[in-house]
């Protein structure tokens, strides 16, 4: 009996460790499946992928940008942006003459009689002793400075993205013409420099009470101009000493240099000062440097006249101003002719403008330096010869043919918006660059 049991024993316990065996056998046969199908399906891609294509040996041309396109598209990006802002540049400015002395006596060596207001219409009248003074006839006529005129002046100006006037201004005129140019251009959102012109009796101490006289009667116009100065942390307006150059150097540290009793510095009627040299003298440089001024600017339109017009010394002019911490302007003008100089052939100043080539030069030469701000000599300085204004063909009057009357409006928009274009590009981003009103 206890045979069977064992017996009975030893047949259940084969038969389980063959199922064991078998379940073993079988759990290694599924991992091992399983193993190679992931081993098979990992390298389907040699089996189904397309076989490459024959490639020739040859090298990969890179697509060039049209650096033209995009330089463009960069710089009006920004001109846009300064739209956005509704802000103006006013790093071009242009000389504006009111009034125009269309007549001179001929032994007049003075301005006594250049202002003549009757019942402050700032009306210009001939007497019988007055000749034409001037080389052209404006296609206006020989206006008076009526608020009309003044408008369609202004207006003509900011067509040409020009959005300063450097009013050419001295004592004899009247306060009531002044407060209408401020008027007009705070109006149409334009700004207003002054440029003390040579007088009769000229001083430091006048040129000083004609600084204050601006200061308390126009800095609360929309259109006085103002300069952010850095260093002095406000803002400052701007005033051009015409001749400046006439002036003794003690006479012009009195004014400007600091530490004077009768000097504007630190008052309420501190501002930029740009002063007229000619720079033909070696020590005209030591008198800018130690005179107390904010720089110099060369206002004659006349190329080789003295050292500072002349185109080619404007880089060696912007570098001695650089040295120093001094604003060099390059002025820039159509051409030059004076009917004074030539009654009394005194014609060696005379420059033709050669249907523009002249004035185009010039504009050539300030970008080539990299000029901070260009002063335009002039709007309508007819008594030079020097006007961009609009003209008429009239016998005995030198005209702009064969081109239209406004070919130099023309000229000189299509000019400031390339100085502008020029500025926008190279973008210094630096306070030098007076796009944004500011002086270091």
């Amino acid at each position: 009996m206890s045979s069977m049991i064992v017996k009975y024993r030893l047949v259940k316990l084969f038969w389980s460790f063959l199922l064991f065996l078998t379940i073993f056998a079988l759990c290694l046969h599924v991992l091992f499946t399983k193993n190679q199908y992931s081993t098979s399906n990992a390298n389907s891609d040699l089996y189904f992928k397309a076989p490459p294509l024959e490639t020739k040996n040859v090298g990969i041309e890179v697509e060039k940008y049209n650096e033209h396109l995009i330089r463009t598209r960069i710089m009006q990006e920004k001109i846009n942006h300064i739209r956005q802002l509704n802000t103006k540049a006013y790093a071009t400015k242009i000389i504006y003459h009111a009034p125009v002395k269309w007549f001179r006596k001929e032994h007049d060596q003075h301005l006594s009689n250049f202002n003549r207001i009757y019942n402050y219409t700032f009306v210009l009248y001939k007497d019988q002793q007055e000749y034409i003074n001037v080389a052209y006839f404006p296609k206006r006529g020989f206006y008076n400075m009526s608020r009309e005129i003044l408008t369609q002046h202004y207006q003509e100006i900011s067509n040409l993205g020009v959005n300063v006037i450097v009013w050419n201004w001295f004592p004899s005129i009247s306060h009531e013409l002044a407060i209408t140019i401020f008027q007009i251009l705070s109006d149409m959102k334009m700004k207003c420099i002054i440029q003390i012109d040579s007088y009769r009796g000229r001083s430091a101490q006048t040129i000083r009470d004609n600084i204050v006289y601006f200061t308390n009667n126009f800095e609360n116009y929309q259109s006085w101009n103002k300069y952010y100065v850095i260093s002095k942390k406000k803002s400052l307006p701007m005033f051009y000493i015409k001749d400046a150059y006439e002036l003794h150097l003690t006479e012009l540290k009195e004014l400007f240099a600091h530490n004077n009793k009768n000097s504007i510095r630190g008052t309420k009627h501190d501002a930029i000062i740009i002063g007229h040299f000619l720079l033909d003298a070696p020590e005209d440089k030591t008198i800018i440097r130690r005179s107390g001024v904010d720089g110099f600017y060369s206002h004659s339109a006349i190329n080789g006249a003295h050292y500072v017009s002349t185109w080619k010394n404007w880089q060696a002019c912007f570098q001695f101003a650089k040295k120093y911490n001094l604003i060099f302007i390059s002025t820039i003008g159509p051409g030059y002719q004076d009917k004074i100089k030539e009654r009394s052939n005194k014609i060696k100043n005379m420059r033709f403008r050669s249907n523009g080539e002249y004035y185009g030069v010039g504009w050539r030469s300030a970008k080539k330096i990299d000029a901070q701000f260009v002063l335009l000599n002039s709007y309508n300085d007819f008594v030079h010869g020097t006007q961009i204004e609009p003209v008429l063909v009239r016998s005995g009057f030198a005209d702009y043919a064969p081109y239209e009357s406004d070919h130099y409006l023309r000229l000189t928009k299509y000019q400031v918006k390339e100085f502008y274009k020029d500025k926008l590009a190279k973008n210094p981003k630096t306070c030098d660059d007076f796009l944004n009103n500011t002086i270091c």
